[in-house]
């Protein structure tokens, strides 16, 4: 009896290490996805713009202008860096097609920060630059040819990185012009700024501040050096050779087995998560667009209209709903999104903001209040939320009675 009684007590003290082990286990992963969410809805919203400035003497382009603002959430240590490339496509007359990208070197000159965390962050100016390339573009249109022709645009790559609430840094890309700025991968803005880097550091370039005019034969024949360097196998083989093969190797067979367990555990928790997810994104759209509605129904409240800005994955989550109602909802946030750009220009202006006078205001009365098309389309995709948030909560209140 009192070797069964030993061996009953060593049973039950792994039972309970064993027990301790996976609570704590819980209790750090309930810790991670708490401290995620927090940062996540600290994280800041930045925008990038980039415009003329138009001079009201002439009418005409005076300069060039990047704004990069943080719209909300919270950040320290901003930093930015730019490079310019001239995006040169040169046919000669052997009929030889040439597509290079040459670097403009410190075509933003003229670097503003702020010093504040939140609005206009930084702003990037040519200096005039814009002009010279302008008027290089100008004498292109003169040098092109029967034989020959060439045609270029300017293409800018952004990097802005910055440390959020939690000590961890963040570092994004962006692709801008004059008629549109977008997000790239971090690959391929960093593929860009080591090609600008290693031209820089061969004089493979332009530079307009050290020349009043950019000469067109020079511009092709650095189009011509640089089609022979083939720069980008160049960046392409000193990072194989910087990273090594056994670090190369090393890296691959980690992705492989990290995808095969990222794919076991995706089949086993799939279809549990799947329903769970969907009511999830269900429910705070659904009190999203209640909330967009509160505010315009109130209309005298003089805060800025407040709104979730991960709408899109919240869209997404919605398998159920159909396509002409996903296209609806983007029209919804794009112009919720276009009423409090225009509400927060009047606000760094000191303005006093009557809301009628933004252009998107009607737009959203009509989609939110008044009796219209839009506002039919709105009440469906309400009743198709409620529905399938009720049908959830049912789901879930089935089965804990069938656990208990």
């Amino acid at each position: 009896m009192e070797k069964f009684l030993n061996k009953w007590e060593i049973l039950i003290t792994i039972i309970i290490s064993i027990t301790s082990i996976f609570l704590a286990i819980k209790a750090n992963e309930m810790t991670k996805i708490q401290t995620e969410v927090a940062r996540n809805s600290s994280l800041p919203n930045i925008q990038v713009v980039e415009k003329n400035l138009i001079n009201e003497k002439t009418g005409k382009t005076d300069d060039s202008i990047i704004q990069i603002s943080n719209l909300n959430g919270r950040l320290n240590n901003y930093e930015s860096r730019i490079v310019t490339f001239l995006k040169c496509s040169y046919l000669d007359n052997k009929n030889n097609v040439y597509e290079e990208e040459i670097p403009i070197f410190n075509y933003y000159i003229i670097g503003r920060q702020s010093g504040n965390t939140e609005g206009i962050l930084e702003e990037k100016i040519t200096g005039k630059n814009s002009n010279k390339i302008k008027k290089m573009m100008e004498k292109i249109l003169q040098y092109n040819d029967s034989d020959s022709s060439l045609y270029v645009e300017i293409e800018s790559y952004l990097c802005v990185s910055y440390i959020d609430i939690l000590g961890e840094k963040h570092r994004i890309y962006y692709l801008t012009d004059v008629f549109e700025s977008k997000l790239i991968t971090e690959k391929e803005g960093q593929n860009k700024f080591e090609i600008y880097d290693k031209l820089f550091s061969l004089n493979e370039g332009i530079d307009p501040n050290r020349e009043e005019e950019i000469d067109i034969q020079g511009l092709i024949n650095k189009i011509y050096e640089v089609s022979n360097l083939n720069i980008e196998k160049v960046v392409e083989k000193n990072e194989i050779q910087n990273k090594g093969m056994i670090d190369a190797m090393t890296e691959i067979i980690g992705v492989f087995l990290a995808s095969i367990l990222a794919h076991v555990l995706w089949i086993v928790q799939e279809r549990r998560r799947n329903k769970e997810s969907k009511s999830h994104a269900a429910s705070i759209l659904y009190y999203d667009l209640k909330s967009i509605e509160g505010y315009l129904v109130g209309e005298r409240s003089s805060v800025n209209l407040r709104y979730s800005s991960e709408w899109q994955q919240m869209v997404a989550g919605c398998s159920f709903l159909k396509d002409e109602q996903i296209k609806e909802l983007y029209n919804i946030y794009d112009e919720v999104y276009n009423y409090n750009y225009f509400y927060k220009l009047k606000e760094d202006k000191k303005e006093a903001v009557i809301k009628e006078d933004i252009p998107q205001y009607k737009a959203l009365k009509n989609v939110f209040v008044n009796e219209s098309e839009d506002n039919t389309k709105y009440a469906e995709i309400l009743k198709e939320l409620r529905v399938h948030i009720m049908v959830s909560n049912m789901y879930v209140d089935k089965k804990k009675r069938k656990t208990s």
